[in-house]
């Protein structure tokens, strides 16, 4: 499910919040899921997944690179970061700063759902114990 989607360049072709994919429909992203390794995908790439392709084609995307949200060694996501303006070659060292804030990000996303579940436990009345 879309989350976010932010452009500089085209905002028009942004995702809308909670658009849901369907995993049987993307492979590549069901592989970086079931994975944890990144993935990338350039148009010119012969082996890449023909519906991915045209996902990125109708988001006028020449560049796609999944990266696996992982927190406690579980896959909760991916973040795709993406390229409007000509097919791009990542550089490892790219990747890995990407990795790093993908998973800072996660540590973020774990520590809000632990800051819930901890509210919520506070809000349920407890049973006196005699």
């Amino acid at each position: 499910m879309t989350l976010v989607d932010y452009r500089t360049k085209h905002p028009d072709r942004a995702e809308s919040k909670g658009v849901i994919y369907y995993l049987d429909k993307y492979p590549a992203s069901r592989r970086v899921l079931e994975s944890g390794q990144y993935l990338a995908i350039n148009p010119t790439d012969k082996e890449a997944d023909q519906s991915e392709l045209a996902h990125m084609t109708k988001r006028g995307l020449t560049t796609l690179l999944m990266l696996p949200l992982i927190t406690h060694d579980q896959v909760i996501g991916l973040v795709e970061v993406y390229e409007e303006e000509g097919e791009r070659i990542y550089k490892q060292e790219e990747i890995d700063l990407l990795q790093n804030l993908a998973t800072q990000a996660t540590i973020s996303i774990e520590n809000a759902r632990l800051f819930e579940d901890a509210q919520r436990r506070l809000r349920q009345p407890r049973l006196c114990e005699r």
